[in-house]
Parts: C-alpha cells; sequence; structure tokens
C-alpha cells in the first residue's frame, strides 16, 4: 500500500505549486503545479514522480483534459448529468487511462472532511485502488492524504486529485491570505456514500 501526501506549497496569481510526500518519512519525492493566469480549459497542470513527468492539458471550453506521461496515457472528464450516479458533476469524475477505465467519486463526510474514492472497472463490477482524503480545514495550502493500491494506482490518484483541486476546488479561486475556514460537506445520495470505504487501506 503507497501513502502519500499531496500539498499545496505556494499559490499566487501566477502559479498553484505543490511538493508530492511519502506521508511516513515526509521525504519528498515528487512536484505538481499549474498557472492561475490562464483559462483552465486551456492550461497544463504537471507532475513529476521521481523521474517521470505526467500531464492533464485541456485543448477546448470543456471539462476533458488529456493525460500523459512517460508510461500512461488516456483522458479525464467530469461525467455528464445522469452519468454513473444521478447527481452534480462535481460528484464523480471519470477517466480512461491505458484502455482501463476508472470512477473517481467525491463523498462528503461532514466534519471528517472530504474523500476521493477512486474505482477501476473490472469484468463484473468495479474495486477501489485508491482513496485520497482532504480534510475539512480549508486554506490555499491544501493538502491531500493518499492511500493507493500500487505505485500506478497513487500516479492515477495524484492525477484525479490535481484534476479535483485545479477544476472543481472553489477555494482555488480565492485570495492568498493565511486565514483558515471551515467547510461542512455531507453527501446524502446512498449510492454515492456507498462507494467510501472506512476501511480503505486497513491490514495492508
Amino acid at each position: 500500500m503507497k501513502h502519500l501526501k499531496l500539498t499545496r506549497t505556494e499559490h499566487d496569481m501566477v502559479r498553484s505549486q505543490f511538493e508530492v510526500l511519502e506521508a511516513e518519512t515526509n521525504k519528498i519525492i515528487g512536484s505538481a503545479n499549474y498557472p492561475m493566469n490562464r483559462p483552465k480549459w486551456c492550461s497544463t497542470v504537471s507532475l513529476r514522480i521521481r523521474d517521470k513527468v505526467y500531464t492533464l492539458k485541456g485543448h477546448g471550453p470543456c471539462a476533458d483534459l488529456d493525460v500523459s506521461g512517460d508510461d500512461l496515457s488516456g483522458q479525464m472528464h467530469t461525467a455528464k448529468l445522469g452519468d454513473v450516479i444521478e447527481y452534480s458533476t462535481e460528484n464523480v469524475v471519470r477517466a480512461t487511462i491505458d484502455g482501463q477505465e476508472y470512477t473517481m467519486y467525491v463523498v462528503g463526510k461532514g466534519r471528517a472532511g472530504q474523500f476521493l474514492c477512486i474505482y477501476r472497472e473490472i469484468m463484473n463490477g468495479d474495486v477501489e485502488i485508491a482513496q485520497v482524503h482532504k480534510p475539512r480545514v480549508v486554506n490555499v495550502l491544501d493538502e491531500y492524504e493518499l492511500l493507493a493500491l500500487d505505485d500506478k494506482a497513487s500516479v492515477i490518484a495524484l492525477l484525479f486529485a490535481l484534476f479535483y483541486d485545479y477544476l472543481i476546488d472553489e477555494m482555488l479561486m480565492t485570495k492568498v491570505t493565511k486565514a483558515k475556514s471551515f467547510k461542512f460537506n455531507h453527501t446524502f445520495n446512498r449510492k454515492l456514500k456507498s462507494k467510501y470505504d472506512p476501511h480503505f487501506g486497513e491490514g495492508a
């Protein structure tokens, strides 16, 4: 089981930057960034993990971004209304990577924060490959904590988290301050709630 952190280290009117760390040691193993001064649909999100580079790149005024990297490729997009689960596009993100289908479900747990639950489709359903936790404390230096089954799952989870942060998280549009705010998101849809497994990663 891979245990990582994605931590925003800088955020201004030009760029938002992150570090990727091993959770147990706080050793920096990568970085990520995206521009703040360009339309999101024509910008590029960059992720570097050790000696490998990955990008999310938009090409038009929609939420679809191409995924590319040294060892994977595909596309990521928010689900259409009625697609996957009959709720808003903020709750579901889909990706096709190396011909495999993945879905991220955003589940709000109130004071516990938000959980980005990432599943890979299999023949008879789906299986959870990663879970990303975003605490309820919100500021421009947000931190995401990630559990993933293996190295590829951790890269896919990082790309999903960056996609979420880049295109969905409204706090990125706020002015940079040192203040903290508290945001409580609750998910009530039963199908969506069922995608959160509180025991994911235990015993691994």
